[in-house]
């Protein structure tokens, strides 16, 4: 068994009293294709397991009842005397982290945990421990042959010193050496009175990208990042991997603005289009920027800044770096509350689904629904999916969110239908990590089979972005699913960058046209002729357009003139909780006929 295989069999134990901490943590190294997890909820019997039949990794919790993590690890250490203890922490608390290493675990990870960090450390540890096991073999050889083996142990010594303080992948150092390295830079800083800047360099499309072409394409892509990284480095700047989409740079400079000016060489840099397995890909490329002395003294305070400072560049439309600032760290621990919180409110059911209707200009008739998800918080009322809907895509728990999305629309749509409500059609956003799902079209063919709703009344809504990563893949996984008999829709037409020689080639039935472009119709002249162009071209390919975000009079009267084929908006209505909605559909309440067609344009079908 080679070093690779090994690790993925080696045996792993999670220790954590939070049934869903453990069960979660042994969800993600399961995913990752860890087949030898096991969890326990009782601190007291890690000693009696591992002696039993010693495992190669335990992540511990430090804050455990009736046995704390640090008892746990001096029982451990009576049992392992001779061997690696393989221990890796998990602690809230800065303080713990060196107090843990000093008694002996050989890492930390800290809460909230960074799934790809974790995987990252999980991964590099394991290779070290395997390699131990594997000198203690060899040591046990050299009893007998010791001058003859002495070479090969030295070697292996030395790879073992590297691997625990080098990437891998691209042999640039990690955040072990990163530390060290910054170390020597903020003395030198200090002495010289500089400024010493902590550059976090975030690739956001990478894990699209490797769900979507495989762990090989991320491999390439990472080391031609490397590279680029390597060449834009100056003798003093020092460049490392701190996880799997994730570079970071120590560079000590005379003022703050010649660290805006590295983000942006970097930008510029790593925004050139990489080529893999002949595709052209783009990696999304954010920068966080900590500052000595400004936002700390020493490697651990601007490592925390820094991280905040690259998912507060991710989260802005606007900005591809940014500088920490102390509203910042506010909003780091805001999003730290709401991570923990989420992970309860799906334990707790505590999503709900409102639905707002989308009209029909040809009849004034609602024909569909859109379903809207909302947080009803315990402590903070109704909360739109602007409030969670992002740190779920990051973390992950998008996946069981939009899986319960779709089965309660789809339930809810044939209640619907059985109370006489007929050929009303409901529809459903999918998300990016919905899409690289493996297998998104049996998702969606089980939900159809459980619920017992037709195809036909399913419209799967999907972002320009989205669609345009893999067109490739995208055209499988639409034809799959259009396979299925559901309508596929194009949400937010205009904000992304689809090309028309693609799209014409997409199995789609609809294009949504954003709320941007609505806004300032018929008033705004670009606007008009946008939306008017966006119509005209949707109806040549056989689809039908919807108009989002429509408030006025004016604007429906526009969209109607113009042969747009339904609206959504306030303008008729706000989204509605399905008590809400039901009674408007008994109302039968349709728009006024002073806003529908004139006349009905030709159409030529798909």
């Amino acid at each position: 068994m080679n070093i690779e295989q090994g690790i993925f069999s080696a045996r792993i134990l999670v220790v954590d009293d939070q049934v869903a901490n453990a069960k979660l943590l042994e969800y993600v190294l399961a995913g990752a294709g860890y087949n030898a997890v096991s969890s326990t909820l009782d601190s007291r019997m890690v000693g009696a397991l591992h002696q039993a039949d010693p495992y190669d990794l335990i992540l511990l919790d430090l804050n455990m009842p009736y046995m704390n993590g640090f008892e746990v690890i001096e029982e451990l250490k009576r049992i392992e005397t001779a061997g690696y203890l393989s221990v890796l922490v998990v602690t809230a608390e800065p303080a713990h982290k060196i107090r843990a290493l000093q008694e002996g675990a050989k890492d930390f990870i800290s809460k909230p945990i960074d799934h790809i960090e974790l995987l990252t450390r999980v991964h590099n540890m394991l290779e070290i421990r395997l390699l131990h096991k594997n000198l203690r073999k060899y040591n046990e050889s050299l009893q007998k042959k010791v001058m003859e083996g002495f070479i090969d142990l030295h070697a292996a010594k030395e790879k073992l010193g590297y691997l625990s303080n080098h990437d891998n992948v691209t042999d640039l150092p990690n955040s072990i050496l990163l530390r060290a390295q910054a170390g020597h830079s903020l003395l030198a800083a200090r002495e010289a009175g500089r400024v010493m800047g902590l550059l976090v360099i975030d690739l956001a499309r990478l894990p699209l990208i490797r769900g979507t072409l495989g762990a090989e394409v991320e491999r390439l892509l990472v080391k031609e990042a490397a590279r680029r990284l390597t060449i834009w480095a100056g003798p003093e700047d020092s460049v490392a991997r701190i996880g799997d989409d994730r570079f970071a740079i120590v560079a000590v400079r005379r003022e703050l603005k010649e660290l805006a000016r590295i983000a942006d060489e970097i930008i510029a840099s790593l925004d050139r289009p990489f080529i893999a397995a002949g595709h052209e890909l783009h990696l999304g490329t954010c920068v966080g920027i900590a500052a000595y002395p400004d936002n700390g003294d020493n490697f651990d305070l601007l490592a925390q800044s820094a991280e905040a400072s690259v998912r507060q560049a991710m989260a802005s439309k606007d900005e591809r770096y940014c500088f920490y600032t102390p509203e910042i760290n506010r909003d780091a621990q805001k999003r730290f509350n709401t991570e923990r919180e989420l992970r309860v409110a799906l334990e707790r059911s505590e999503f709900v689904l409102h639905y707002q209707p989308q009209v029909e200009l040809r009849t004034g008739k609602i024909t569909a629904v859109e379903a809207l998800i909302r947080w009803n918080h315990p402590e903070r009322g109704l909360l739109p999916p602007s409030e969670f809907i992002g740190i779920a895509e990051d973390t992950g728990l998008i996946l069981a969110i939009g899986e319960w999305v779709l089965r309660t629309a789809c339930v809810q749509m044939k209640a619907w239908h059985d109370q006489g409500f007929s050929g009303l059609r409901i529809a459903v956003n999918l998300s990016a990590r919905q899409f690289a799902q493996q297998n998104l079209s049996g998702l969606v063919r089980e939900t159809l089979t459980q619920t017992r709703l037709m195809p036909s009344c399913l419209d799967l809504e999907l972002t320009e972005s989205l669609i345009m990563t893999d067109v490739k893949r995208t055209i499988g996984i639409l034809t799959e699913l259009s396979a299925l008999g559901v309508q596929l829709s194009i949400d937010d037409f205009g904000t992304g960058y689809s090309s028309l020689a693609y799209l014409k080639r997409f199995p789609l039935d609809v294009l949504k046209i954003d709320r941007s472009f609505i806004d300032d119709i018929p008033e705004d002249k670009n606007d008009a002729a946008i939306a008017d162009a966006i119509i005209s071209m949707s109806h040549s390919l056989g689809m039908r357009v919807i108009a989002e975000g429509v408030e006025t009079e004016a604007q429906c009267e526009f969209l109607s003139r113009k042969m747009c084929d339904e609206i959504q908006g306030y303008l008729f209505s706000r989204p509605l909780a399905a008590e809400e909605l039901e009674a408007l559909l008994r109302e039968s309440r349709g728009l006024p006929a002073h806003l529908l067609w004139v006349d009905e344009p030709p159409r030529e079908s798909r």
